[in-house]
């Protein structure tokens, strides 16, 4: 199944986001709330969580219903 390997992976970008979020919530905080800020950190945190949580529902649909091997 190359999709369920594709949001396995998918995972492994949250950090990248939750970096990238954090970034542009420093740049909110400590400058002048410029225009891209706000919006790439809304935009980071959204892709985020997204894939955390498809990562964690291709875990439970592994889980639930396993590949028969015969």
């Amino acid at each position: 199944m190359f999709v369920g390997r594709q949001r396995g992976w998918g995972v492994f970008l949250a950090p990248i986001f939750d970096a990238i979020e954090n970034m542009g919530l420093w740049h909110s905080l400590v400058g002048p709330v410029g225009a891209p800020w706000p919006a790439v950190s809304f935009w980071c945190a959204i892709f985020k969580f997204v894939l955390i949580l498809l990562g964690i529902a291709n875990g439970l649909i592994g889980w639930i219903l396993p590949k028969k091997i015969s």
